[in-house]
């Protein structure tokens, strides 16, 4: 029921729930163990609401018959979440980069990007751009219809010398305008702004290139990043090369990918948003090996007509000597049901592989897993193949899915829970929030991008996890203290239970 109206939002027929707690406090009252009601109503969102329970005569919930009416007008519920986010703002040789998400309270054909003076209220600029794919958002409000597409992410040459915010318009004139209907989303408390001149970019002071992921699978190799070289060029290719020689081992030509993250890392530098490199490359046997990026106006990927190489000699990989079997795990699984067996049984063999090939633990991957997936049954792992409960922070641009999670308190003070109400905590106590996750499209890659997170996370100018690392940590024990003082997981207890996972189920087995 709608709360300030008082009428009817939505319906839903339910069978009475057996409520014996209910029949021994009304003193064995006839028919009143039939008395319990449980569902799920699907509400519009910006909406207060309390519940109303009718027992009635007529099938499809109306008086006809007979009714009588329970409502709980003491336990207003508001459904209202935000309708926008303005996600990205920065400003780089005077273009400015937004993104984020609206959702109007009806449909409209077109979307605009405006820049605003903040001093006076008009526009500096505008731009249409597509509404984006927003698989995040459909989820955080609950699979409302068009919240899909709501995005916006573009890039706008402004003016110098001006204080600017942007304002998001949905609106049915093709020309941005307001005829034919619109709606207005502005954000004038975030603003930048625009340097007084515009002046050639400065030196690159800052990081030129980086290798985001480097692993081996099965004799291929797998590796993403940027390069900004200081001229443009024709062509890129990737180069593996032997750690033992510096010798070429193979090479490939890609395609440069989308980087706007690097576009705002560099403010804006010219080429920067075209820097990416995601290739994966078939290896030798038993080598040491790091990647190498070329960019040559050659199309062979030789240096003739000028090159530019960027290399990462000290991330290194090592293929696989052999191609001996892996040792056949001897599991202890005393009170472990048929469903969790069979999800190990066929999990186990992939994270055993992977973890051997890139220097981890299979043990710790494993006890990882099954801890926070609940065996695959968790929730988070059956929606989103999510099977360590890696959270979908700025840098990840796949698609997202919003949950409850429990996090522990650091400290004693006050914490912002899923309610969005504050409340007091001791440090180590328990409480809820929303969160944002990962949303793979198979197990595989949720077990791929852990190892990614493992070998390529950085604190500083070191690896994060490096002391998780099988050939830093020499033991499971050492590996599962290093990835709880790295900060993986906020449970002071992480790494104990860990351990006391792989001793009991002889997780240690598949090492």
């Amino acid at each position: 029921m709608d709360a300030r109206t008082g009428k009817e939002v939505s319906r839903v027929k339910v069978t009475p729930n057996v409520r014996n707690d209910v029949k021994s406090y009304l003193g064995n009252l006839t028919n009143s163990e039939r008395s319990g009601f449980n569902a799920q109503i699907k509400v519009p969102i910006d909406q207060e609401v309390y519940i109303m329970v009718r027992r009635t005569n007529d099938s499809i919930g109306n008086t006809s018959g007979g009714s009588i009416d329970q409502k709980f007008e003491n336990r207003k519920l508001s459904t209202a979440k935000l309708h926008n986010s303005l996600d990205a703002l920065n400003l780089g040789n005077n273009v400015l980069h937004t993104s984020g998400w609206f959702l109007p309270k009806q449909n409209y054909k077109h979307q605009f990007v405006f820049v605003m003076d903040k001093e006076t209220g008009r526009e500096l600029k505008r731009q249409q751009v597509e509404r984006g794919d927003r698989s995040d958002v459909l989820s955080y409000l609950g699979d409302f219809d068009g919240s899909d597409k709501t995005g916006f992410s573009t890039s706008i040459y402004i003016p110098s010398g001006k204080n600017m915010y942007v304002m998001v318009r949905r609106t049915n004139d093709a020309s941005g305008n307001m005829r034919g209907g619109y709606e207005d989303m502005a954000y004038p408390n975030s603003v930048v702004k625009s340097v007084v001149s515009n002046p050639t970019p400065p030196p690159i002071s800052k990081l030129r290139a980086n290798v985001d992921v480097l692993l081996i699978d099965n004799n291929m190799l797998q590796t993403s990043g940027w390069f900004m070289p200081k001229q443009n060029y024709q062509y890129q290719f990737v180069f593996v090369m032997d750690k033992a020689t510096g010798r070429e081992l193979n090479r490939q030509q890609i395609a440069l990918g989308n980087r706007s993250d690097v576009f705002a890392y560099l403010n804006g530098l010219l080429g920067s948003d075209k820097t990416g490199f995601s290739t994966s490359i078939s290896v030798p046997s038993d080598k040491s090996m790091y990647v190498m990026v070329r960019r040559t106006n050659d199309v062979s990927g030789n240096m003739q007509g000028g090159y530019e190489d960027m290399a990462f000699p000290n991330s290194v990989v090592k293929s696989a000597a052999t191609t001996t079997p892996l040792p056949t795990p001897s599991f202890s699984l005393t009170g472990v049901n048929a469903t969790q067996m069979a999800w190990l049984n066929g999990i186990y063999p992939s994270i055993q592989k992977l973890a051997k090939e890139n220097d981890l633990f299979p043990s710790i991957m494993m006890s990882q897993a099954i801890a926070e997936s609940a065996w695959g049954q968790e929730d988070l792992a059956i929606k989103t193949n999510n099977l360590f409960g890696i959270q979908a922070d700025a840098t990840w641009t796949g698609a997202r899915y919003t949950a409850l999670t429990t996090e522990s308190a650091k400290e004693d003070g006050k914490v912002t829970d899923y309610t969005g109400k504050e409340i007091f905590v001791q440090k180590g106590q328990s409480y809820q929030i929303y969160a944002d996750f990962r949303k793979y499209n198979s197990q595989a890659e949720s077990l791929t991008d852990y190892v990614t997170k493992i070998k390529t996370t950085m604190n500083g100018s070191a690896y994060r996890y490096q002391g998780v690392w099988r050939s830093n940590a020499k033991t499971y024990e050492n590996a599962a203290s290093a990835l709880q003082s790295g900060g993986y997981a906020k449970d002071p207890h992480y790494a104990e239970n860990m351990v006391n996972r792989i001793s009991k189920y002889r997780l240690d087995t598949l090492d």
